[in-house]
């Protein structure tokens, strides 16, 4: 249904796949954005999906995940509705996403500051539980 309410022209393709099955050829994509879905992924279906997204992307290309950061600190002071969002089952400190990437065979990955906050701090601003999501950004080996 969501597929359907996105007016025509604006991308090139649309796909309707699973995660760990995606309708793609091997070395497809220079990109790939996944925002906030990893923590939809059950935690034992991680290491699949991440190596269908490596699968479809082309050497050099990038992966862009962004998800809840459990570590914000507006999490800490208690406003933690999203980590009790029923729907997200897979809440990744930036250290185990980082971690999850490496172990896919993904590289040179950054873990930048996103979210609300980034309207009004740099991504790269050194304190990254200011944000109340992260985007992990890691390239397939060439």
């Amino acid at each position: 249904d969501r597929l359907d309410m996105i007016p025509n022209g604006i991308y090139e393709r649309l796909i309707l796949s699973s995660a760990d099955d995606i309708d793609a050829d091997d070395n497809t994509y220079d990109d790939i954005v996944a925002g906030e879905v990893i923590e939809h992924i059950d935690p034992a279906d991680v290491p699949g999906v991440l190596k269908e997204l490596k699968r479809v992307l082309k050497p050099g290309g990038r992966l862009l995940l962004t998800t809840p950061n459990p570590r914000a600190i507006l999490v800490r002071l208690g406003r933690d509705k999203v980590l009790k969002d029923p729907s997200h089952i897979n809440i990744l400190r930036p250290v185990e996403l980082k971690q999850r990437l490496q172990n896919a065979g993904f590289e040179k990955i950054q873990i930048k500051g996103s979210g609300k906050m980034s309207n009004y701090l740099p991504e790269n601003f050194p304190i990254l539980s200011v944000f109340g999501s992260y985007l992990a950004i890691s390239r397939k080996p060439l």
